[in-house]
């Protein structure tokens, strides 16, 4: 993370990402235990759940972001490969933004204590 502005914007949409998904995931599971009428997933299991699955979204939004970074400029021949190879594309920066995510973090907060 480069500035004070970038980390501060990449900090607050992590967290609300994460934490949105986290509330979403943990009432969807609710329901579909609520749903079957017997409880199949403890509640610790449910909050394991839904603490980890958001981590997904969060790696492809790190991931994005760490790639928007560094490329200064898409040419149009770069542009059509990564629109016909897309779904590959996205699997790389996902499985590069989930290693990332922590050193994202990390990198931001201090950025922004330091100004």
């Amino acid at each position: 993370m480069k500035n004070k502005e970038v980390s501060k914007k990449y900090l607050t949409a992590a967290l609300l990402l994460y934490c949105i998904g986290a509330v979403f995931i943990l009432v969807l599971i609710w329901a579909l235990t609520r749903l079957k009428g017997e409880n199949t997933l403890s509640l610790n299991s449910a909050l394991a759940v839904s603490a980890l699955c958001p981590l997904i979204p969060l790696g492809s939004y790190t991931g994005f972001v760490r790639a928007g970074l560094k490329i200064k400029e898409i040419k149009t021949k770069h542009a059509v490969l990564l629109v016909a190879f897309y779904p590959l594309v996205l699997v790389f920066v996902t499985a590069y933004g989930i290693v990332m995510i922590i050193p994202s973090l990390v990198s931001s907060i201090i950025n922004l204590t330091r100004g």
